[in-house]
C-alpha cells in the first residue's frame, strides 16, 4: 500500500472527534503560512518534502516537482525533464545529484551542475508498472541508491556508465508485490526497510530479518527514522508511533505513542527531528510534537491553525522552521519561534483589537469592539483577559446603547487600585476593584459624564501617571487634554492659557523623572513637568507627521513613533531642548507611518507600520520586518503590549498575535544564489539550483542588455533579506540595501565587468561572500583588434594601391610624354625633314619639272596636320572614352573609304559612349584601326568594309571586316607585310589579343580583342 493512503473511516472518525473537542477546547493559532497552489505550487497535494545542502526545499506534489526558494517557486515540466504526475520521493545525493521517485520511475537530476532537458535522465526499473511507481529512496554509504517500489525493493549502483538496478529480496513475500514504503540507512551497512509486512533489518552481504514485535507493531511501516540518541522512529499506517532502543531489536526494547499518548491520530505519515532534538510526527488527525525527553507529547489540529488533518510530510528548514505537507491543502510553515495568532475560537469576541493592557494581577486584556447591530445596541465593547491558554471575554456593564467612540491604543485600563475605567461618549465610566468575571453584573461606580463633568463631546485615550492620576484625550472641548486627579477626584482641563497647545493628544508615556510626554495630532510633542508645559518640534529635530505613539525602555530613553517621519530616540528625558535621535526608512524602517511602540527584554524596539511590524535593535541599528505571514494579524498594528513576562501582544483590526521574544543566536549571513540571467533577453543556461559563480562567454559585438535575478535563501521569521549589488567597472561602491531581486542592464558598452551580489539580512548580517556574474561585452567589430588589425592592412594596401595607382598614373603620363616626343619626333620630325629636303630640291638650279615635288612636299604637309591632330586628340583628357574613338574612327573612315567608292558601316552599341578609356589605349586602337582601313582602302580592291566595336565583360573588342581579294595569312615566322606586323606590335602593347584571318565568302577579318586592365593582359589570350 502507497504511503499517505487513507485509513479505515473508524479511525478518521476517531481523528475526527479528537480534532473536535480540541477545538471546543479552544487553542491559540500557531505561526503558520501556508503555501497552495493560488501561490505557485503545480498541486494542493504534497507528498514528499526535502531540504537540501543549498538551503532550497523540494516538494514533491501530485502533479510535479517543485523548487521554493523562499519566495518563489519554481515548478518543473515536461520541458525540464520531468513529465507532470505523482512525485512520492525525493533524495539529495553526496555527489550533489537528486534523486526523484514518481509514479512512472526514477529520475536523476543533476541540478547543481546543469539546467534544462539535458539535467534529467530517466531510468525504468525492472519491476514493470508496479516497480515504477517509487515510494521510497535512501543513499547507503557506497553511494548506491536504494530504491523502494510497490513491486519491492531494488538498489542502483550509479557509478557505472551501464548501471543497472538490482533486485533486493529482503523477506519471503519480497519477491511478490510487497511495497516498501520507508528505508533508513544504519551504521555497518545495515539497512532498515519499512514495508507493508513489517520492519526488516540487514546487509546485503548477510541478509535481511524481521525485527521481532510481540504486539505486530511494526505492520505496514509508513515512515522510519534515528534521532540523535541512536533510538529508531517507526510510523505505521494502523498502529501509531514506536520507538526502538538503541541497543537491539528485542520487544522488551520497543516504546508506544498512541492517541492515548497524545498522538492526534494512529496513521503516522512522516517523521522529522529538529535541531533542537524535539521529534515532530504527521498524522492523519493532525501533528505531534515529542519533547527531547520523549516523555511530553502535544497534539496540533485544526484548531491550531493546520490547514488540513490530512498532513503526509515534514521537513526542518536551515532556519529551523517546520515544513508541514498536506494531502489537500499544500504546505504550511511553521514558524516555531514565530508568532502565535489568537481569533474567536480562543475565546475572542471579535477580532478588532482597539486597545491592549495588563491586568492588576498580570493578565494581558484586549478592549476589542463589536460591528453587529446587536452590540452596538447593548454597548459595542468587549474585554478579554488572558488566562494562560485562552481568553475569557466579558462586557462593561454600561447602559444600552453606550458608545465607546474610536479611540484606540490607550483606552480601557485596570488602575493601581484594581479599579476598572472605560472611556466612552457618553463620559468616563469607573468600575470596582472586581474580579474580570464579575465584571458583567458589576455596576459602574460612577460616570464622569461628558457635558457635567467633562467638557466636549466623548473621551478618546487614557493614561495612568505613577500618582494613579489619569489623563485622557478629549473630543469638541475648548481644551483637548485633561487630568483627572485621584487626591481631589476632580477633572481639570488644559487650555493654551496653560501653555498647552490646541492640538489634540494621541499618546502618552511617563519618563523615569515622572515627566507626563504627550504626542500630539498634527505633530509636536509636549512634556508636562512640575506644574508647565515644553514643547517640542520639528525644528528641534523630533519627526513630522502627528505622535501615534511613545514609549520609555528600561535605560528611561523614550521612543517616539510618528505617522510621517519614522521613529525618533531621545536619550535624556530630564534635558532641555531635546536632542532626538530618528529612524527611518532610510535607516532600515519598512515605512515612516509608525501607528505603535513596544520594546522587549533586550530593548529591541517593535514599530506597527502601515507595511507590518518593524524590530529595530539600537545596539546595531538592524531592522527586521514582520508580516502577516510570519503570524501577525492582517491589518494596521495599532496596539501592542509588554506584559510582565516579556511576552509582546500585538493587535490590529483584524485579531491579536503574541510572540515570546528570544535572544538569537548569530545567524548565517543567507547564501546568495544568481537564479537566472537573460542576455539580451535570452535565457543562459544555469543550474537548478542557481549559482554562486558563473562566467559568460561574449556573445557578439556591440552593447548588451543583461538581467540578472538572483536570491537568498532565507526561511526565518521576518526572513525577507534585502540586496546589495554592485557592477565593477561602473560603480564606485555597493549600492543601497533594497527589496529588488532582479538587475537590469541595459546596452552596457564594450568592456571587462563583474557583477556581485550579496544578502543583507534583517538581523543585519551581510553574505560574506557574494555571488557573482563575470562577462565581457565586445565591442563593435570596427573596434576590436582583428578588426583594427584588418583595418590597418586595408589602409595599408589602400595607401599601397593609391601608391601604385599615382604610380601608374605617373608612368602612363610618362609614356604618352615619351610617345608624344617620339612621335615628334620621328613622325613630325622626319616629316618636315622630308619637306625641307623637296624644298631645297625645288629651289636647286636646273630642277626642270618642280610640280610634282611640290605636290609630293603639299601630301606630306596635310600628312603631318593629320598626325599632329591625332597626338593632339590622344592626349586630350576630355577625349578618353570610347564615344571619342567612335567619332575619329568615324571621320577617318569617311575621309578614306568613301574617296575610292568604298560603302562602309560603324557599329558601337548604345550606351557604350561613355565608357572610359585611356589616352593610350584610345590612341594605339585609333592607329590599328586606321592601318587596317588603310590597308582596306590601297590594296584590298574591296566595295564594302565595316568597323565593329562592341565592350565585352572583361575587356573591349574591335573588328573590321572588307569583302575585297584577301590574302594568305603568312606561316609561322614570315613577315606579315600590309601593315599587319605594326598593328600587331601596337596590339601587344596594349596586351591585347590581334587575330587576321580570311572570311569565308571572300575578303579579310581582323579582330582585336583589348583588355579592361593592363593587368590583366598578363593571362594569355
Amino acid at each position: 500500500m502507497r504511503a499517505g493512503a487513507p485509513v479505515p473511516p473508524s479511525r478518521l472518525a476517531a481523528a475526527a472527534v479528537l480534532a473536535g473537542l480540541a477545538s471546543l477546547a479552544g487553542a491559540e493559532q500557531l505561526p503558520l503560512r501556508i503555501y497552495t497552489a493560488a501561490d505557485g505550487l503545480p498541486s494542493d497535494r504534497v507528498s514528499v518534502l526535502l531540504a537540501d545542502s543549498h538551503g532550497f526545499l523540494w516538494l514533491g506534489t501530485e502533479d510535479g516537482l517543485s523548487r521554493f526558494d523562499g519566495d518563489d517557486f519554481r515548478n518543473f515540466a515536461a520541458a525540464d525533464g520531468v513529465m507532470p504526475g505523482p512525485v512520492h520521493a525525493l533524495l539529495e545525493a553526496r555527489d550533489g545529484v537528486y534523486w526523484i521517485g514518481t509514479g512512472a520511475g526514477l529520475l536523476r537530476l543533476d541540478a547543481a551542475r546543469s539546467s534544462g532537458p539535458g539535467a534529467v535522465r530517466a531510468l525504468h526499473l525492472p519491476g514493470g508498472a508496479l516497480g515504477d511507481d517509487v515510494l521510497a529512496l535512501m543513499e547507503d554509504g557506497e553511494g548506491g541508491i536504494w530504491v523502494g517500489t510497490e513491486d519491492g525493493l531494488f538498489r542502483l549502483d550509479p557509478r557505472p556508465a551501464d548501471a543497472r538496478f538490482e533486485r533486493v529480496a529482503f523477506a519471503p513475500r519480497a519477491a511478490s508485490n510487497v511495497p516498501v514504503n520507508a528505508l533508513l540507512p544504519g551504521a555497518g551497512g545495515v539497512v532498515w526497510i519499512g514495508s507493508e509486512i513489517g520492519l526488516y533489518r540487514g546487509t546485503r552481504a548477510s541478509g535481511f530479518e524481521r525485527v521481532p514485535d510481540d504486539r505486530a507493531a511494526t505492520h505496514d511501516v509508513q515512515c522510519l527514522l534515528r534521532d540523535r540518541q541512536g533510538a529508531v522512529w517507526v510510523g505505521s499506517r494502523l498502529d501509531g508511533l514506536h520507538a526502538l532502543a538503541p541497543n537491539g531489536g528485542a520487544a522488551a526494547s520497543w516504546r508506544a505513542y498512541s492517541v492515548d499518548d497524545g498522538l492526534p491520530g494512529q496513521h503516522v505519515t512522516a517523521l522529522a527531528e529538529t535541531a533542537d532534538g524535539t521529534l515532530w510526527a504527521s498524522c492523519y488527525g493532525g501533528l505531534a510534537e515529542i519533547g527531547p525527553d520523549r516523555r511530553s507529547v502535544r497534539r496540533y489540529t485544526a484548531a491550531e491553525g493546520l490547514s488540513s488533518v490530512g498532513l503526509s510530510a515534514l521537513a526542518e528548514d536551515r532556519d529551523g522552521d517546520l515544513w508541514i505537507a498536506s494531502d489537500s491543502v499544500g504546505v504550511m510553515r511553521f514558524a516555531r519561534n514565530g508568532f502565535r495568532r489568537f481569533d474567536t475560537g480562543d475565546g475572542l469576541t471579535t477580532l478588532r483589537v482597539a486597545s491592549l493592557f495588563e491586568s492588576r494581577d498580570g493578565a494581558p486584556c484586549a478592549f476589542t469592539r463589536g460591528q453587529r447591530p446587536e452590540d452596538i445596541v447593548h454597548g459595542d465593547g468587549f474585554l478579554a483577559c488572558f488566562d494562560g491558554r485562552r481568553f475569557r471575554t466579558r462586557r462593561f456593564r454600561v447602559p444600552p446603547g453606550t458608545l465607546y467612540g474610536w479611540g484606540w491604543a490607550q483606552f480601557a485600563l485596570q488602575d493601581e487600585q484594581a479599579e476598572w475605567w472605560v472611556p466612552t461618549l457618553s463620559g468616563l465610566f469607573r468600575f470596582p476593584g472586581v474580579p474580570f468575571e464579575a465584571l458583567e453584573s458589576t455596576p459602574p461606580r460612577r460616570l464622569y459624564a461628558v457635558g457635567r463633568e467633562i467638557p466636549g463631546s466623548g473621551l478618546l485615550r487614557l493614561f495612568e501617571d505613577r500618582h494613579g492620576d489619569l489623563w485622557m484625550t478629549l473630543t469638541g472641548a475648548d481644551g483637548a487634554l485633561a487630568r483627572w486627579d485621584r487626591r481631589s477626584d476632580s477633572i481639570r482641563v488644559f487650555r493654551p492659557a496653560d501653555g498647552f497647545p490646541s492640538r489634540q493628544p494621541m499618546a502618552f508615556a511617563e519618563d523615569g523623572d515622572g515627566a507626563v510626554w504627550i504626542g500630539l495630532r498634527g505633530g509636536g510633542l509636549a512634556r508636562y513637568r512640575d506644574g508647565s508645559f515644553s514643547l517640542a518640534e520639528a525644528a528641534d529635530g523630533l519627526p513630522s507627521g502627528s505622535i501615534r505613539a511613545l514609549a520609555v525602555d528600561a535605560r528611561g530613553r523614550l521612543w517616539v513613533g510618528s505617522a510621517r517621519g519614522g521613529v525618533a530616540r531621545l536619550d535624556r528625558p530630564q534635558e532641555w531642548p531635546p536632542r532626538f535621535v530618528s529612524y527611518g526608512p532610510a535607516q532600515g524602517l519598512s515605512s515612516g507611518n509608525t501607528s505603535s511602540l513596544a520594546l522587549d527584554a533586550w530593548g529591541r524596539v517593535y514599530v506597527g507600520t502601515e507595511r507590518g511590524l518593524d524590530r529595530l535593535d539600537p545596539a546595531t541599528g538592524n531592522v527586521q520586518r514582520f508580516t502577516a505571514d510570519d503570524g501577525l494579524p492582517h491589518g494596521v498594528i495599532e496596539t501592542s503590549l509588554a506584559d510582565r513576562r516579556g511576552d509582546l501582544w500585538f493587535g490590529s483590526v483584524e485579531g491579536l498575535s503574541r510572540l515570546t521574544p528570544q535572544v538569537e543566536s548569530p545567524r548565517l549571513p543567507p547564501a546568495t544564489r544568481i537564479a537566472r540571467l537573460f542576455v539580451n533577453g535570452v535565457l543562459q543556461p544555469v543550474p537548478d539550483v542557481g549559482a554562486t559563480t558563473l562566467t559568460l562567454t561574449p556573445s557578439g559585438p556591440g552593447p548588451v542588455s543583461l538581467q540578472i535575478d538572483y536570491v537568498a535563501l532565507d526561511f526565518a521569521p521576518g526572513g525577507r533579506p534585502r540586496y546589495q549589488y554592485r557592477l565593477d567597472g561602473v560603480d564606485g561602491d555597493w549600492a543601497p540595501p533594497t527589496d529588488q531581486r532582479s538587475i537590469v542592464y541595459a546596452r552596457l558598452p564594450a568592456g571587462a565587468y563583474r557583477f556581485r551580489v550579496r544578502a543583507v539580512a534583517n538581523d543585519g548580517s551581510v553574505g560574506a561572500t557574494p555571488a557573482e556574474v563575470g562577462f565581457r561585452v565586445l565591442p563593435p567589430f570596427w573596434r576590436q583588434p582583428e578588426a583594427i588589425a584588418l583595418l590597418a592592412a586595408a589602409l595599408a594596401a589602400a595607401a599601397y594601391a593609391f601608391h601604385r595607382i599615382r604610380l601608374s598614373r605617373a608612368l602612363a603620363v610618362e609614356r604618352v610624354r615619351t610617345r608624344v616626343a617620339s612621335d615628334l619626333h620621328d613622325d613630325i620630325g622626319s616629316g618636315l625633314s622630308e619637306i625641307a629636303i623637296l624644298s631645297e630640291l625645288v629651289r636647286t638650279p636646273g630642277s626642270r619639272d618642280r610640280a610634282p615635288v611640290l605636290a609630293e612636299i603639299g601630301d606630306r604637309a596635310r600628312g603631318l596636320v593629320d598626325s599632329m591632330s591625332d597626338i593632339v586628340w590622344s592626349t586630350d583628357p576630355r577625349r578618353d572614352d570610347v564615344g571619342s574613338l567612335v567619332q575619329r574612327i568615324r571621320r577617318f573612315a569617311a575621309n578614306t573609304l568613301e574617296g575610292r567608292g568604298i560603302a562602309w558601316t560603324l557599329e558601337a552599341p548604345d550606351g557604350s559612349e561613355t565608357l572610359p578609356l585611356d589616352p593610350d589605349r584610345r590612341r594605339q586602337i585609333l592607329l590599328i584601326v586606321k592601318e587596317a582601313l588603310t590597308n582596306v582602302a590601297r590594296h584590298s580592291g574591296a566595295t564594302r568594309a565595316a568597323v565593329r566595336l562592341a565592350p565585352t565583360a572583361d575587356g573591349f573588342a574591335i573588328e573590321i571586316e572588307d569583302d575585297g581579294r584577301g590574302f594568305a595569312v603568312p606561316a609561322a615566322g614570315a613577315s606579315d607585310g600590309l601593315g599587319v606586323s605594326s598593328m600587331r606590335e601596337r596590339a601587344r602593347s596594349l596586351g591585347a589579343a590581334f587575330r587576321v584571318e580570311p572570311r569565308p565568302s571572300g575578303g579579310t577579318r581582323i579582330a582585336v580583342h583589348v583588355p579592361r586592365t593592363r593587368a590583366a593582359a598578363a593571362r594569355p589570350a
